[in-house]
């Protein structure tokens, strides 16, 4: 096999973004204030897996729009967002990509049918089997993935948040350690390291504003914390994909 090789410029870079939240939150206008600002001159596509919630803002954004019903197997998704890239649209937004992991025939229903496979219905059998069942669940996300980042389009996902406890371990009074249940928040419903293979992602609060999930440096100057994500956080992403600079530099900060 023969290799090219050349200097690297960064042009025509594709873009992954994840936006999730809570009923409320903004999420689906978050994302198509950023679609917006992302488009530039070329179309944009809407894939919505809740029954028609994805027409609701079609009087105040110009997009095209198809709904994605169950299975929500990763390759329903997959299939989905690479029939609409190879349609040419320059930006596609997913809402919501929660379905691919707790939605009907979702990741979550992959494992709980092999594990049923696996054991045969043996409750024992279950619990030694519950991580191996994972695996048929696993590859066929990491399918989905992989083809998303062959992706020509920029990619927005909207994702469901739900609240999450923890366990901790602390010491009473008496200076014995005992485990107890803290509160830890809103999580995004989804693979656990979805988020993170994602350019950016943000969880919103209740009013609306992006918690940086994955914000690398160079990409603080294009969201403000202190304000909804709008058009101009497109806009500026655009440029970036496009081989823009930035006015800030720096190595890549995961925000937990």
């Amino acid at each position: 096999m023969n290799y090219t090789f050349r200097k690297a410029v960064r042009a025509n870079t594709t873009l992954l973004v994840g936006i999730a939240g809570y009923t409320g939150t903004g999420k689906t206008r978050s994302m198509l204030e950023l679609a917006q600002g992302l488009r530039g001159d070329g179309k944009m596509l809407m894939l919505d897996t809740e029954a028609g919630r994805g027409t609701y803002f079609a009087d105040r954004f110009d997009y095209d729009y198809s709904e994605v019903k169950p299975p929500f197997s990763p390759h329903t998704y997959r299939e989905a967002i690479a029939a609409a890239d190879d349609a040419g649209y320059r930006v596609i937004l997913v809402d919501s990509m929660s379905h691919e992991w707790s939605g009907d025939g979702g990741c979550c229903d992959i494992q709980a049918e092999t594990l049923e496979r696996m054991s045969g219905g043996d409750v024992q059998k279950m619990q030694r089997l519950t991580a191996p069942a994972w695996k048929d669940a696993k590859v066929a996300h990491k399918r989905m993935m992989s083809r998303l980042l062959q992706c020509r389009a920029h990619l927005i996902f909207g994702l469901r948040a739900e609240p999450k406890i923890k366990f901790a371990k602390v010491k009473g009074d008496d200076g014995r350690e005992r485990t107890v249940i803290e509160d830890a928040g809103y999580q995004p419903i989804c693979e656990k390291s979805f988020m993170f293979e994602m350019t950016v992602s943000f969880m919103l609060n209740a009013q609306h504003l992006p918690v940086p999930i994955k914000l690398p440096d160079e990409f603080k100057p294009f969201f403000p914390l202190d304000r909804p994500i709008t058009e101009e956080s497109g806009r500026r992403l655009a440029d970036w994909a496009r081989g823009g600079a930035t006015s800030v530099a720096g190595d890549t900060q995961i925000v937990k």
